[in-house]
Formats: C-alpha cells, structure tokens, sequence
C-alpha cells in the first residue's frame, strides 16, 4: 500500500508542523527522526488518521482519505507504542491476543493458528502466553503487543519506538522479525531513536525539526552525503577537559560518542583527530551510522 501527504500543515494547539510532503514506497521499511519533542509522534498519528491534517491530503493507493474511506485504510493498518499497548493486565497474554483477535473479526480457529505462530516469530512460548499480564516482564508486554498488532495482517504496520524495553539481543530479533515481514509485502513506518540498531535495516529516513519536515531521503543517498567512515579516540575521564580544550583551540568537528556511566570516553570526528599519544588509550576508524548523521543534522557536532 502507498501512503501519501500532499501539502501537508498540522496544528494542534500551540503545537505546528509544517512543509508535510512524502510518499512512503509499499513494501519499505522508513523511519522518522528527530530531537525530542519535534513532531514524530504527531506526524506518525497524523499517517494513522488519529490526527486530522489542517491543510493539505493524506492518500493510501491514490485515493484521498475521507470519512467514508478511512474505516477500509483503518482495517488494513496497525499500531504500535510502548507508551499505550492497550492490553489487559488481568487477562493472560492468551486471552488478550483472542480478544483483540475478536475485535478484527477472525474466528476462533483462525486466531489459534495466526497466535501460535506469532508467539513463535516473536520468541513468547505456550507457557508464557497462560500468565496473566500483570507478572510480565516490559520486554513480554512489547512482544504481545506485537503479535496483537499483527493479527490482522496489516499492509502497514506503524511503529513508535518499539523497542522500548528489550535488551539488546532482543531488539536485534525484534529487527530481525520485521525484516521478514517486510520481504512479505508488509510497510513499515517507523518513529526510532535507536539510529545504532536500525540503521542495517531501514530504506529510507525522514527528519523532523523546527516544526517541519527537513527531508526524506534514501538510507544509502543519505549516508553519501558524509565520510563513510570516522575517526575515534578513547581516553580516560580524567583527561577529558584537556582534550575536549585542545580539539575546540583547533576548531577541530568532533562529538561524544560515550555510553552513560562508562568510565572510558570516546570523542569522533570526521577528520583525524590530532592529541598527545600519552593522553588516549586507544584510537582507531568505524563506519558511520545514522545516528552519526542525525547528531550532525541536528547540530550536535562540536567545534
């Protein structure tokens, strides 16, 4: 299904977007990004219909979305959030599949089937899918709310953030699942902010910022825009202050590519970063990714 906003313009309250204008290919896998609070979720809800547009279009296969046509789009649609599963916490993760199974309209026998093999594609067992949802892990919860959403074999799946409470190996599978999915036929529309992780898996890439879109571009156009690989250094927090001076005495572009809490410090830049030997444990290339490119769309490169 080919999804579509023409001369798209939001407003919802104070909140404004604006220069809405994409076309989202059937059978890719996009995602939207963006700094916290720039529009992603409002432009993902806008796509779903929950949010009406204030100007401009919204298609699905060449046909404008009215009130007449939207319950069709809505029936061959689904949504997921980490923020609002919807699920039942005192049913078992069974019995909450056959209810929502239930609500699309597929019979019990058929639901039996489409959940068993669900569960399988999304690593919940048969004894899993008997607890009640209230002694769920964060990371079962998300998977349920997965397989609900895939019941009804939607064209386009929605996603935000959806790997809000897997661990890493967990994520990577989850990726891994709708990869499958899409090499199906399924869309995916995704909002990310785990650019490291979805990066190997994504066509197509849209920001948002200043309450606009900014652009939407092929993954691979994209990352031809800058160094296919960066230069890094890793070093000791106590020496961190000296070299973040020396690298902004030289106006020298870098970032801090540091997990939280670690207590070796990493700075990377697209040009080979000049420090004292005897100040760095270690130095070396990687490839670059669209975190990468998003820290520098979004000016968090430092100089």
């Amino acid at each position: 299904m080919n999804l579509e906003v023409i001369d798209g313009y939001l407003q919802i309250g104070t909140f404004k977007l604006d220069c809405i204008n994409l076309s989202f290919a059937p059978g890719a896998y996009h995602i939207i990004i963006g700094k916290n609070g720039s529009g992603k979720t409002q432009l993902l809800k806008t796509l779903i219909g929950l949010n009406k547009l204030s100007s401009g279009v919204l298609k699905a296969n060449d046909s404008v979305l009215t009130s007449k046509t939207q319950k069709q789009y809505l029936k061959s649609i689904n949504y997921i959030s980490a923020d609002s599963r919807q699920l039942f916490p005192e049913l078992t993760g069974w019995e909450n599949c056959l209810f929502f199974a239930k609500l699309y309209g597929i019979k019990k026998s058929s639901a039996t089937e489409k959940i068993i093999k669900l569960a399988a594609d999304f690593e919940l067992t048969n004894q899993d899918l008997l607890k009640k949802l209230s002694i769920y892990s964060n990371g079962m919860l998300q998977k349920i709310h997965f397989i609900r959403a895939f019941l009804n074999e939607p064209k386009i799946i929605f996603l935000d953030e959806p790997t809000t409470g897997l661990d890493i190996i967990q994520t990577r599978r989850m990726y891994d699942t709708l990869k499958n999915k899409q090499k199906q036929g399924l869309t995916i529309i995704s909002v990310e902010h785990n650019l490291v992780e979805v990066s190997q898996y994504v066509d197509t890439v849209t920001m948002v910022a200043d309450a606009s879109v900014v652009f939407t571009q092929s993954k691979k156009e994209l990352l031809n825009r800058y160094p296919k690989v960066l230069q890094f250094i890793d070093f000791d927090v106590c020496n961190e202050q000296h070299i973040r001076d020396a690298l902004l005495k030289k106006e020298q572009l870098f970032f801090s590519d540091t997990p939280e809490n670690n207590l070796i410090q990493r700075f990377v830049s697209p040009d080979e970063i000049e420090v004292s030997q005897g100040q760095i444990i270690r130095s070396g290339t990687r490839a670059t990714n669209l975190s990468d490119v998003f820290r520098i769309e979004s000016g968090e490169w430092i100089k």
